[in-house]
């Protein structure tokens, strides 16, 4: 089991959730889960569905967002591309509610955008080398997330740590930093 720990802050620097739990390419069955500052439950991205008979074949998975106490599916996210061929453009489906967003990626996977018919409702944006982090010796990604509502917080963060772990994520190391703002 490998830890994987996210930790999201405002643009003010206050750390506002944290992403945490363990990930495993051969165990699957672990959540990891997301809480505020306070270290309530929010949600849990399930692991369950990604590495499924389906995405060794097609290349292609789902991940579900789910609520505090994993009885309620918040959202899912599917992959519309196949996470193996590299320097494509991403592209992946959120569903939440009744609502459906595209989500789409550039080939490097480091700007992403979430739209809902044509119009932005997020913007998530791995940022380059310079802003890579060093944290207790690992190497620490930032990531940059501008959400249009602030009600759609929770999921828009956990999206972004899906990218992560869709397309970025080392088996070996996981982790990762964050800031969002609106």
């Amino acid at each position: 089991n490998i830890n994987t720990e996210f930790n999201v802050y405002e643009e003010g620097g206050n750390e506002v959730y944290k992403i945490a739990g363990k990930t495993n390419s051969y165990d699957t069955s672990k959540s990891l889960a997301m809480t505020d500052a306070s270290g309530k439950v929010l949600a849990y991205i399930d692991q369950s569905t990604m590495q499924g008979q389906a995405e060794r074949i097609t290349g292609q998975t789902t991940l579900h967002i789910l609520s505090a106490d994993k009885n309620t599916v918040l959202a899912t996210i599917s992959t519309k591309d196949n996470l193996k061929i590299p320097f494509v453009q991403k592209k992946l489906t959120l569903v939440m509610e009744d609502k459906t967003y595209d989500v789409s990626g550039g080939r490097m996977s480091h700007d992403f955008k979430v739209e809902k018919d044509g119009k932005s409702c997020a913007i998530i944006t791995k940022e380059w080398f310079y802003n890579t982090l060093i944290h207790a010796g690992h190497m620490m990604d930032t990531y940059n997330i501008k959400i249009q509502d602030k009600n759609d917080d929770v999921v828009m963060v956990c999206t972004a740590v899906i990218l992560e772990l869709l397309y970025h994520t080392d088996k070996k190391s996981g982790g990762g930093a964050n800031k969002y703002g609106r």
